[in-house]
C-alpha cells in the first residue's frame, strides 16, 4: 500500500497484509484526532470487540503533534507528542482494550462510592450542612495521595494517619492570615 504522505502509517495488530486488514473491514471510523475514535465510533467498537468475522477500522488524518501540551509532556516536541500518540493508539489496538468503556467504568465506580459516602455522611449527621463541601475536604483526598505517593501501599497508610493533621494545620495557617 502506498500513501500520498511519507510519513503515513498503517498498522494492523494481528500482523495480516493491509490490503486483506482492510478488505476485512465491516465498521469503518475516520476521525481528525487520535481520542476521538473511542468516543465517536464507540458503537462500531463494541460491536466488533471478541466478535470474529467483525473487524473495525480507525482512521485518524492528523499526526498528534499539535496536542496540547501541559504537566509532564510540556516540554514535548512535536515528534515526542507524534510518538507518544502513535504509542498509546498501537497499544490499545494490539491489546484490544475498549478505552471508552474503561473510562465510563471507572467514572461509574467513583460516582457510586461518591454517593455512598454522601449517604452514610447524611443518615449518621442527620443534615447536609454547606461546610462540607468546604474545600479542605475534596482536597483531604489530594493530600493523602500527595503525601502518599504512588509506589506503595504502605505509603497510602501512613498518609491517611498524617492527612488530617496535615490539612487542620492548613485551615489553622489560612485562617490565621
Amino acid at each position: 500500500m502506498e500513501f500520498h504522505n511519507p510519513t503515513a502509517d498503517l498498522f494492523v495488530p494481528d500482523g495480516v497484509e493491509p490490503a486483506a486488514a482492510l478488505a476485512r473491514t465491516t465498521h469503518l471510523c475516520i476521525a481528525a484526532h487520535q481520542d476521538d475514535i473511542e468516543i465517536m465510533a464507540y458503537h462500531g467498537i463494541a460491536e466488533c470487540f471478541g466478535q470474529p468475522g467483525k473487524w473495525f477500522t480507525g482512521v485518524v488524518v492528523t499526526n498528534g503533534a499539535g496536542s496540547p501540551r501541559s504537566g509532564i509532556y510540556a516540554d514535548y516536541s512535536d515528534q515526542d507528542m507524534q510518538r507518544v500518540r502513535v504509542t498509546e493508539q498501537r497499544k490499545a489496538a494490539y491489546v484490544g482494550v475498549e478505552i471508552f468503556r474503561m473510562r465510563l467504568a471507572a467514572f461509574v465506580i467513583s460516582a457510586v462510592y461518591g454517593g455512598i459516602g454522601g449517604t452514610i455522611l447524611a443518615v449518621t449527621t442527620g443534615l447536609a450542612d454547606p461546610e462540607l463541601a468546604y474545600w479542605t475536604h475534596s482536597g483531604n483526598l489530594v493530600f493523602m495521595a500527595v503525601l502518599g505517593g504512588s509506589g506503595t501501599f504502605a505509603g497510602k497508610r501512613e498518609s491517611v494517619s498524617v492527612s488530617p493533621i496535615f490539612t487542620s494545620e492548613v485551615v489553622l495557617i489560612l485562617a490565621i492570615r
